[in-house]
């Protein structure tokens, strides 16, 4: 059956002399949250309670939202997910991922799972579709919407998920549904028993000959979700490209190509 919105993105457009930390800047703020961060390690200087901090550090929202800020989630203390007001540790460092867009807009904001999305099941696994946009696993910013738990939902059991895909990606996820399954499809993907396969569209015209690229990449400070290449204290990745076809993707000329990542990582 034909995948939902199977059609290849918009290539992300380049400018000449565009750097790639400028190319970084636009997909920040394309980015559903803003990252903050603030790191104690004087008593002296530690507020009163988490509410406390982020009513006067963040002014612009009101401070009765925080309660419910933090039950939807993207509220850390000392990397535990923070549900409602505390006293703060010394030493300790508060996170918070603000949301770009009003909680009460957040099932519009996410995409909804539909039950067409299951490719295939039986008694043991099933492969289901995973739209561009919604996080394979609940994430770090917030705790409601994920592919995980939209599955567990229409299945009405807890599911393993030895592979993900990242949030922005579209594409097939494996899932096993029975306790018996869980290891077996880890150990499948563990010895990289599973062949991934990748399609995006790029506005590079390319020649039509295979290539590989290795970088070491590692975080950008500026938001977790963000990675970048660096000269140093990253991991390597590589990744196999080859060219599928020349094509128009939303009225512009774009390439087609496959890429197999070899190591794993994102890249």
């Amino acid at each position: 059956m034909p995948l939902p919105d199977s059609t290849p993105p918009a290539p992300l457009p380049t400018t000449p002399g565009e750097s790639s930390l400028d190319l970084l800047d636009r997909i920040e703020r394309t980015l559903r949250t803003k990252y903050w961060c603030w790191i104690f390690r004087e008593p002296g200087a530690l507020p009163f309670s988490l509410i406390s901090l982020l009513t006067e550090r963040l002014p612009h929202i009101q401070p009765d939202s925080w309660l419910a800020r933090a039950e939807f989630g993207g509220l850390f203390v000392n990397g535990y997910e923070a549900l409602e007001d505390c006293r703060l540790p010394c030493p300790c460092k508060v996170e918070y991922y603000e949301p770009k867009f009003l909680i009460a807009d957040a099932p519009t904001v996410f995409p909804l799972f539909l039950p067409e999305y299951v490719i295939f099941q039986d008694e043991h696994l099933a492969v289901v579709y995973k739209p561009a946009g919604l996080s394979s696993t609940p994430a770090k910013e917030q705790r409601h919407f994920s592919l995980k738990a939209s599955v567990q939902k229409l299945f009405n059991c807890t599911v393993h998920m030895p592979s993900r895909l990242d949030v922005s990606v579209q594409g097939l996820v494996v899932v096993s549904l029975s306790t018996a399954m869980h290891s077996l499809l880890q150990r499948v993907f563990e010895n990289r028993q599973v062949s991934k396969h990748y399609r995006l569209a790029s506005s590079s015209m390319r020649e039509n000959q295979p290539w590989e690229h290795t970088g070491s990449i590692g975080r950008d400070l500026r938001h977790p979700v963000l990675r970048q290449v660096v000269a140093e204290g990253g991991q390597t990745a590589q990744t196999h490209f080859s060219l599928v076809s020349h094509a128009p993707v939303s009225g512009a000329s774009a390439s087609i190509f496959e890429a197999k990542p070899i190591t794993g990582r994102t890249h």
